[in-house]
Formats: C-alpha cells, structure tokens, sequence
C-alpha cells in the first residue's frame, strides 16, 4: 500500500518493530504515526489519508493491539470506530437456508467492527413478508442498506425509497429488479451463478464417463443466482450428449422440498447416475431420501461450498461442491460502504464480481477457515 502524503502539520516517524522481531505490517505502522501525530483528523481523516485499506484492515483490530507497540489501545479504536453512528439495514431470501443464515452473521459480524448500527430483515422465503418489512422501513433513514429479494421484482419500490433517503443501497447476489425495473443501487455485489452450474456439473457428467442420467434440482424462480446455475448446467449438458436428462423441479433451496421430490424420483427412476443441485441444503435433502431408500453410486454435486458440504466433498458423501462466498457478498457491503460514506471512494463499479473455488479436498481446508466465525472472509 502507498499511502498519500501525509496532511500539512506532521511528518511520520521512521517505521516501528515490535521488540519480539515480528515485523509489523507497514499500514499498521502508518496507523500507528498518524494516531501519534495527526489525531486530530478523526474518523474521516484517518480514512481518507490511509485509503480504503484501512477499512478492510480494521477486521484485524485485536491483533493489530498485539502487534503495536505504542498506544495499541488508541490505534484500536481509530481504525474499529469507523462507522460509529451509521446505521445499516440488511435483507436476503431467508435465514432457514443456510447460505443466507451465514451472510446474515457475516454482515453482523463486519457490523460489529466497524460499530454499524445493523437492523435485519428476514425475507423468509416469502416476497409478500418481505415487501411488507421493507415497506414498514423505507419510512426511516438509513445509511447503507444490503439487500438481496426473496423473489425477483418484488421489493423495487421499498428499495427506491430507502435509496431516495440518502441510503447507499448494495445489491446482493441476486437481481432486486425485473427485467424492465429500475433500481437506485450503488453497485451490485455479485458471483458468476453460470461457473458455479457449468463446473459442478462438469466434473459429475465427467466422473461417470460422460454416459449416464441426471437430476437437476433447482432453488427459488425469477433470480439471477438460480437463472446463472440453470444455464451453466445446460451448458455442460449440451457439451454431454451421452447424459440424459430425467428431471428438473424447484426446490426453493429449502432442503425439505429437495428430500421430498428426490423421494419420488427414487421410486420412479431406477438408475440415476448423477444429481445437480443449485445449493448444497438441496443436496443433503436429497442424500438423505438416497441414505433413506438403500441407493448407491449416486453422485451428487452442489453449490454455496457451506461447512458441511466441504466436510462431504472430504468424506466422499458429494463429489463437488462450488463455493459461493456469502462472506465476500454480505462483507462487501460494510466494507465498501464505509468508504463511500466518509468519503475514501466516490464511485465503484456497477458490479463488483467476487469468486470462489470449487472445493476439492486438496483446498478443503482453506475454504472451510476463511469462512469460520471471527473471519467470514471467502
């Protein structure tokens, strides 16, 4: 990082050691200098002069106070006060799933550091629930909103308003409007839902030789999250001739559903080589209709890269999982949307693209940690 040049008053000190030998790293050292000499400048200023790394590396908080070495109490709360007195409103398709259940205790968490005010809205899984809270909060001022709908189209009007109010309005994951709508958001925060279809099903129609039958389950109609999965699996499919294609339903990415319709498909179809399904709550529904109904040989593969799908990838119970980063997406957000309110950044993209890996068990690991608690970061 290179920071800008440092405001008229004050002249950094020559760079800081812990007496451990653990170097620090060298924006801390600049947060430290300009806690010491520049206090003044507050919130606003500590941002602008270090960039909108500082926003991101206030996560880091507690173990930046071990690495200083002076006044690591002061440097604490200039980089995790940031946000002190905004307030956040967030939403997503519905805390049962979950994908949106971790994206909830991401923005909290990231919330939390940055001392956002979050008020959360549960979409429940029901557009007409969800409207009606939106509703009820676009009558009130807000700072920063992250909203992903239950149900594309449903929400437009709430979210305009709640933009209207001088709110910096994150679109996540999934289109808020329709087709002809027009949404008043700062950027959308999103990840290619066509990767995550074509390379799971990819590697299933590969791992039985490119011959055999397929089950896709889908999640919840009308979003750009399930539309970009049902594409990208057709186009693998398309690259298969070999695989025949034995059904498609909508589960809603509720794992109930998916246990019900893999129970009849189990008794309607006797040989099922592979089973696509949009999100990974789909697929532990349908492996426990499978565990239920003594089949074997069926392999499964999912989307949202969850712990226990990981686990699964590594126990062999699914052959892939993609991960789709509900930290990245729920994060950003915060992150972003502090800068843009004190001003580090003045415009972002109109989308923000964000990736994951599909989980193997070589990169198992890695993905399950940088998703735990206390990090929610991929």
């Amino acid at each position: 990082m290179t920071p800008q040049a440092p405001p008229s008053g004050g002249t950094p000190e020559p760079r800081q050691r812990t007496t451990v030998g653990t170097p620090v790293p060298e924006v801390v050292v600049e947060a430290q200098q300009l806690v010491k000499t520049h206090s003044s400048l507050g919130r606003r200023g500590l941002l602008k002069y270090l960039g909108v790394g500082t926003v991101a590396l206030a996560a880091g908080g507690a173990v930046l106070s071990q690495l200083s070495t002076e006044d690591p109490q002061a440097l604490a709360s200039a980089m995790n006060d940031l946000g002190d007195g905004l307030t956040m409103l967030g939403t997503n398709g519905g805390l049962t799933v979950s994908w949106y259940a971790q994206g909830k205790d991401t923005m909290q968490h990231w919330c939390d550091i940055f001392g956002i005010e979050l008020t959360w809205i549960d979409g429940q899984g029901d557009s007409n629930k969800q409207r009606a809270s939106l509703d009820s909060a676009a009558t009130r001022p807000w700072d920063l909103a992250g909203i992903t709908p239950a149900t594309a189209g449903t929400i437009v009007d709430p979210v305009n308003k709640i933009a209207a109010g001088g709110a910096g309005v994150f679109e996540m994951t999934s289109n808020i409007g329709g087709p002809d709508d027009t949404v008043d958001v700062l950027t959308s925060i999103t990840q290619s839902s066509y990767e995550m279809g074509y390379q799971v099903a990819k590697l299933l129609f590969e791992s039985v030789g490119g011959t055999g039958t397929v089950i896709n389950t889908r999640g919840m109609p009308g979003g750009t999250d399930e539309s970009g999965r049902y594409e990208g699996f057709h186009a693998a499919l398309g690259e298969y001739p070999g695989m025949q294609l034995l059904a498609e339903d909508f589960a809603r990415w509720d794992r109930s559903r998916s246990q019900e319709l893999w129970q009849s498909y189990l008794t309607r179809f006797p040989n099922i080589s592979v089973g696509y399904f949009q999100n990974d709550d789909m697929a532990f529904g349908a492996l426990n209709a499978i565990d239920n109904a003594g089949r074997t040989g069926i392999k499964v593969g999912g989307a949202d890269g969850m712990p226990d799908a990981i686990s699964a990838v590594v126990d062999g119970r699914m052959l892939a999982t993609a991960r789709h980063s509900s930290c990245q997406i729920h994060s950003l957000p915060v992150i972003l949307g502090v800068a843009w309110k004190l001003g580090a950044i003045t415009t972002i993209p109109e989308r923000v693209d964000v990736i994951g890996p599909v989980v193997t068990k070589n990169n198992s690991a890695s993905v399950a940690f940088l998703q735990e608690a206390g990090v929610f970061y991929a």
